[in-house]
């Protein structure tokens, strides 16, 4: 994990549950990024939507296999929330 934020220092899951739409730009796929959205798609039992928007550049084809793979993960993860990558 990347040492400029922790799990624990990020909020408790009470302000959490009062998210119901998540938008994330500027998703380049790190670790500390996915650890982070787990976290939401974890706690946050009241969200509906998370969208990802304007994704790492990158050739048609590994975008779309990115957009596979984190739809599938993501969604394992919170299988109530809708999940949409642009």
């Amino acid at each position: 994990m990347e040492e400029y934020w922790k799990l624990n220092e990020l909020p408790h899951a009470d302000i959490l549950n009062s998210l119901k739409t998540v938008e994330i730009r500027w998703f380049y796929g790190r670790k500390w990024e996915h650890d982070l959205v787990s976290y939401i798609l974890q706690k946050a039992k009241f969200l509906e939507k998370m969208s990802f928007s304007e994704l790492e550049q990158g050739s048609a084809r590994e975008l779309e296999k990115r957009k596979g793979k984190m739809r599938k993960n993501f969604t394992k993860l919170a299988p109530n929330v809708k999940i949409l990558i642009s």
